[in-house]
């Protein structure tokens, strides 16, 4: 693994967006995208019993992600802060791929 140099936890978040946007588009989940001017963006996407936002900051090369279970309100964050490599913060994104092609109805 390598270490992550630079900044460019928001560039690789842009990135697997676009790449996910035949999943997104071709099940009619909704989602958004939006770049933060502070060095950071954010990510939402919505099914049918899951709310999720993911947030990627340059800061720190740092990678948040929310889900919520809608009918039971339970929170769950299965990736918080720093990641040590862009192979592991890529393999978080690969996580959440897995885990709204699963859960999308």
């Amino acid at each position: 693994m390598s270490k992550i140099q630079g900044s460019f936890a928001e560039d690789e978040l842009k990135a697997w967006f676009e790449n996910q946007a035949d999943i997104l588009s071709k099940n009619k989940i909704e989602n958004s995208y939006a770049s933060e001017k502070r060095g950071g963006s954010n990510l939402r996407i919505e099914l049918s019993e899951y709310y999720i936002d993911v947030c990627a900051w340059n800061n720190a090369n740092c990678l948040d992600i929310q889900i919520i279970h809608l009918p039971s309100e339970k929170v769950t964050f299965p990736t918080t802060g720093e990641c040590e490599s862009i192979e592991v913060l890529r393999e978080k994104l690969d996580e959440l791929k897995s885990f709204v092609e699963n859960n999308y109805e």
